[in-house]
């Protein structure tokens, strides 16, 4: 599909989008916990901002469920310069949770000539344990300084950072003790002892590690602005 041809945009504003069709074949898609690559050659002569969206129909589990999305995908773009952008841009510097769409918009004093990389992450699905269920489709469009043209994702051991995981292919090597995430993004607080005092704020996901010598065997929370369904996970392995 050529959106120049269908909506009013200038001959100077190129559009790329994700093949889309009947067959699987034309699909575009990422396993659980998997990392597909695509790339972009921007033009800066032509004074445009870079604007790209990933889109996806997320499973629908329990409308009671507490967890804000079945699947969750993340999209990291790379400029030619190795700056990153993460999908939404949110204040507190990490992936986009709660919403199967997610927009980078790189402003025109921002844009670079040369290739972008587009990363796109599948994390842990609530029903990956079910047969059939092991992959999720997706769908990017980019639009600006750029030609017209279908976006093709593959499978990639390209990380957006100079030292990359070897045992999670796409993923940067971080330190868990202090972070995680695909660029190592998330801040890890540490309680050492009983007790931690935290701010999460709304649809915002916060990691803290707990270290005591003895047994831990219940995690309780308590707050003055509980906020509404307010949820703990605890886990032995992070």
């Amino acid at each position: 599909v050529d959106l120049s041809t269908v909506i009013p945009i200038e001959n100077d504003f190129g559009v790329q989008i994700t093949r889309q069709g009947k067959e699987s074949s034309s699909k575009h898609s990422v396993k659980e916990e998997g990392h597909v690559v695509s790339k972009i050659t921007v033009n800066k002569t032509i004074h445009k901002k870079l604007q790209i969206t990933l889109s996806y129909l997320d499973p629908m589990m329990d409308i009671e469920s507490f967890i804000p999305l079945t699947r969750d995908l993340d999209m990291i773009v790379v400029s030619p310069s190795k700056k990153v952008y993460l999908g939404d841009h949110l204040p507190n510097g990490d992936t986009q949770h709660a919403s199967a769409n997610e927009k980078v918009i790189i402003n025109e004093d921002e844009v670079e000539n040369g290739d972008y990389t587009i990363h796109i992450y599948g994390g842990v699905f609530a029903d990956g344990s079910l047969p059939g269920n092991e992959y999720q489709e997706f769908a990017v469009v980019a639009s600006g300084p750029i030609q017209n043209g279908f976006l093709e994702f593959s499978d990639s051991n390209e990380c957006p950072c100079d030292n990359c995981d070897k045992s999670r292919p796409g993923y940067c090597l971080c330190d868990e003790s202090k972070n995680i995430g695909q660029i190592c993004q998330n801040k890890i607080e540490t309680v050492n002892g009983k007790h931690g005092e935290f701010t999460v704020g709304p649809l915002q996901i916060k990691r803290i590690r707990f270290i005591s010598d003895k047994k831990i065997k219940s995690i309780r929370s308590k707050s003055s602005h509980p906020g509404r369904e307010a949820t703990i996970w605890g886990s032995k392995k992070c």
